[in-house]
C-alpha cells in the first residue's frame, strides 16, 4: 500500500505578510514616481519661468527673478543669481544672492506669501532707495542713489495722486517674509551710504506691501569692509558687529525720521579712516577738505531715535587740511561722544594745533593750541539738537608777525609788524546764558593807513556777560588799552601816547545782518593826535588842530548800528575844552551835528549829505536845536 508522502506548511517569518510587504513596495515606487515625476515638473516648472511669473504678476509692487534654480524635493530649493524687489510709495529695495539655498513654505504660496523658513547663501546685495519728489533730483546726493534693476533712474513717486488702498478683500499683493537667514553679503547700499566687504547676516525680514515692514532682531558681523559715502571713501577696514531691529511699521508713508523712530540697535566696531574728504558729501566744493587720516571707535546703542546710557564714540585724526578762497586750516582733531547715566549726550573735540595760513604766504599767520569746545544736549539725535551746556575755552591763538594778516586787513590799511596773543573761554549752564572772558595783547604792533602810521602796544580784558546762541546775541564789557604810541600823519608826529578805553556796554545781535551797540569812555593822554589824523583824512577842517588839544581829555561815546543805519555820538571835555555832538547815517544819507568850544570860542559844525556849515559862536542851544532836527529824521 502506498504511502503517503507529508506536507511540511512553509513557516519561515513573513511569509503571511505578502501585503504588507507589497504596500510597502508599491508605497516605495509611488514615492519614487511621484519624487521622479516632482523633480521633472518641478524643475520644469521652476526654471521655465513659472515661480517667476506667479510671483511677479505685479512687478510694480514685488517681483522675484533667478539665474538658475532647481530642486530635489518639495520646499527645499537651490538658486544661483536669486534677486527680490520690491517697492511701497515712498522706497524701493533689491535682494540679490549669488547662490541661495531655500527652504519655503509650500502651502504660503497658494496666499500669495513668499514664506522662506530656512535661508543660506553668500554674495548677497542688499540696496534700499527712497523715491524723490521731482524738485528733489536736482540735488547731489540723487546721483549717488543706488541703482535697482527694474526700476526708473531717478526714481520719482508715483505721478499723479494717490491711488486708494486696496481693502482685505482686494488685496492681491505677494508679501515676503524670511526666516532664519544666515547669508555672506558683499554689499551694502542705503541711500548714499555704500558698504562693500565681508558682512555676514543672521536674521528675519518680513515686507507686506502698503501694509508692513519689519526686520526681526538680527546681527551683522563685519569682518572686513570699506564705507563710501556717495563718491568719498569715509571709513576702510571695518571690524566689529552690529545687532538691529525694526519695529513693524507702515510703509506708505515712510521717512527716514519714521525709521529712525522704529529703529534699535547696537553697534560695536572700529574702522580707519582714509580722509575727512567725506565731509564734502554734506557741503559744497568750498571750503576744500583734504587729508585727515584717523581712526574711529564706536560703541553706541539707539533705542527709537534716542542714544542709550553708556554710548561713546571717538575719532582720532592727525591733519585735517581745510581750504577755502583765501586760506587754509590745517589742525588735528580728537572728537568724542558718550551718553552718561541721565541720557544726556556729551560731545568734546580737542584741537592740540591748527594752523591759519593764507594762500602765497610762507609761514601762517595764526597758530592754535589746546582749544576744546564741549556740548550737552539731551541723547534724541532725531529732533532739533540743541545744546543746552556748552563750553569753550581758548588757551592760546598767537599771531607771530601781524603782517601775516594782511589779506584781512580793512581797506588802505597796511600792517607793518607786531605780534598778538588771544586767549579766552565762554561757558553755560543748563538753564542760562553764555559768560566767559577774553584777554588780548598786542605788542609792538605798526600799520599804516594812507598818510597815517601808528606803532604801540594794545591790550584788552572784556568779561563775557551774556550769549545767547539762540538768538544769535552777545553782551560784555571790560577795558581795553594802549600805550607808548607814536603816531606820524598831517606833517606832524606825536609819542609816547596813551589811551584807556572803558567799555561799559558792547552789544552784538547777529539776528538779521550785525547790528551793535556801545557806551564807552575814552581816557586820553590829549586829543591831538586824533585831531590831526582826522585832519590828514579829511575828516575834519584843518584849523580844528589848533584848537583841539584836550589835555588828559575824558570822552564818552555811544554807537548804534542797525541795519544800514548809524548812529554815533560824542560828547568830550578836557579843562575848558568840550566837542559834543552826533552823527547819522541812514542809507546813503549822512547828516550830523557838533559843538567845538575852546574857551571863549566856540563853533557849530552842521554836516549835511555833502558839504558842512559852521556857525561862529554857537551855543548849546544851536546843538540841542540840531540834535532835535537829527531825531526827527
Amino acid at each position: 500500500m502506498p504511502t503517503e508522502t507529508p506536507t511540511h506548511e512553509d513557516t519561515r517569518p513573513g511569509r503571511d505578510l505578502g501585503p504588507i510587504a507589497w504596500g510597502f513596495k508599491l508605497f516605495a515606487i509611488s514615492f519614487l514616481v511621484l519624487e521622479l515625476l516632482y523633480v521633472v515638473v518641478g524643475n520644469l516648472f521652476l526654471n521655465l519661468g513659472g515661480l517667476k511669473r506667479v510671483a511677479s504678476h505685479n512687478p510694480d509692487g514685488f517681483t522675484l527673478d533667478y539665474a538658475s534654480v532647481w530642486t530635489f524635493w518639495p520646499g527645499h530649493a537651490e538658486a544661483r543669481g536669486l534677486v527680490l524687489t520690491g517697492q511701497a510709495e515712498k522706497l524701493q529695495w533689491m535682494l540679490r544672492l549669488d547662490r541661495a539655498t531655500v527652504d519655503v513654505a509650500m502651502g504660503d504660496l497658494l496666499e500669495r506669501r513668499f514664506h522662506a523658513t530656512r535661508v543660506r547663501g553668500d554674495g548677497a546685495i542688499f540696496r534700499l532707495r527712497m523715491r524723490l519728489e521731482p524738485e528733489e533730483v536736482p540735488e547731489p546726493q540723487t546721483r549717488t542713489l543706488p541703482p535697482i534693476k527694474g526700476f526708473a533712474d531717478p526714481p520719482l513717486v508715483a505721478f499723479g495722486p494717490p491711488e486708494a488702498d486696496p481693502t482685505d478683500e482686494e488685496y492681491k499683493l505677494w508679501s515676503v517674509e524670511l526666516n532664519d537667514i544666515l547669508v555672506d553679503m558683499r554689499e551694502i547700499w542705503i541711500e548714499s551710504y555704500r558698504y562693500t566687504g565681508d558682512v555676514g547676516i543672521k536674521g528675519d525680514f518680513s515686507l507686506k506691501p502698503l501694509r508692513s515692514l519689519r526686520v526681526l532682531p538680527s546681527t551683522f558681523a563685519f569682518r572686513s569692509g570699506d564705507l563710501h559715502l556717495g563718491e568719498h571713501q569715509a571709513l576702510s577696514g571695518i571690524e566689529g558687529t552690529l545687532e538691529a531691529q525694526l519695529d513693524t511699521f507702515d510703509p506708505k508713508g515712510i521717512s527716514w525720521l519714521g525709521v529712525l523712530r522704529a529703529f534699535t540697535a547696537r553697534a560695536n566696531f572700529r574702522s580707519d579712516v582714509p580722509s575727512m574728504s567725506f565731509a564734502h558729501h554734506y557741503l559744497d566744493k568750498q571750503p576744500a577738505i583734504r587729508k585727515g587720516r584717523g581712526v574711529l571707535d564706536v560703541h553706541l546703542g539707539v533705542d527709537r531715535g534716542v542714544f542709550i546710557p553708556g554710548s561713546e564714540a571717538r575719532v582720532m585724526t592727525d591733519h585735517v587740511e581745510v581750504s577755502a578762497k583765501d586760506f587754509e586750516v590745517a589742525l588735528g582733531v580728537e572728537a568724542s561722544f558718550r551718553v552718561d547715566d541721565h541720557a544726556r549726550g556729551e560731545f568734546a573735540a580737542l584741537v592740540e594745533h591748527g594752523t591759519l595760513q593764507f594762500h602765497g604766504a610762507d609761514a601762517p599767520a595764526a597758530e592754535v593750541q589746546g582749544a576744546r569746545l564741549a556740548l550737552e544736549a539731551p541723547a534724541d539725535f532725531i529732533g532739533p539738537w540743541k545744546p543746552q551746556v556748552y563750553s569753550l575755552d581758548l588757551p592760546s591763538l598767537r599771531v607771530s608777525d601781524m603782517r601775516r594778516l594782511q589779506p584781512v586787513a580793512p581797506s588802505g590799511m597796511k600792517f607793518q609788524g607786531g605780534s598778538a596773543l588771544i586767549q579766552g573761554k565762554v561757558a553755560r549752564i543748563a538753564g542760562g546764558l553764555g559768560q566767559g572772558a577774553v584777554h588780548a595783547d598786542m605788542w609792538n604792533a605798526s600799520a599804516r593807513w594812507k598818510d597815517v602810521a601808528m606803532t604801540g602796544s594794545f591790550g584788552a580784558d572784556l568779561q563775557v556777560q551774556a550769549v545767547d546762541v539762540a538768538k544769535r546775541t552777545a553782551r560784555m564789557r571790560g577795558e581795553v588799552g594802549a600805550g607808548e604810541v607814536s603816531i606820524e600823519g598831517g606833517g606832524a608826529a606825536w609819542s609816547g601816547w596813551w589811551a584807556r578805553m572803558l567799555l561799559d556796554e558792547f552789544e552784538l545781535r547777529a539776528e538779521k545782518g550785525l547790528d551793535l551797540l556801545a557806551d564807552a569812555r575814552f581816557k586820553l593822554r590829549d586829543v591831538r593826535p586824533i585831531v590831526g589824523v582826522m585832519a590828514a583824512l579829511d575828516a575834519v577842517p584843518p584849523w580844528t588842530k589848533e584848537i583841539m588839544t584836550m589835555e588828559g581829555a575824558t570822552i564818552d561815546v555811544d554807537l548804534r548800528k542797525q541795519g544800514p543805519g548809524l548812529a554815533f555820538g560824542v560828547e568830550a571835555l578836557a579843562g575848558e575844552q568840550r566837542v559834543a555832538g552826533r552823527l547819522v547815517k541812514r542809507e546813503e544819507e549822512k547828516s550830523g551835528a557838533f559843538l567845538v568850544r575852546s574857551g571863549i570860542l566856540s563853533a557849530g559844525i552842521r554836516l549835511g549829505k555833502s558839504d558842512a556849515e559852521i556857525t561862529p559862536a554857537a551855543g548849546d542851544d544851536w546843538l540841542k536845536e540840531q540834535l532835535a532836527a537829527l531825531r526827527g529824521k
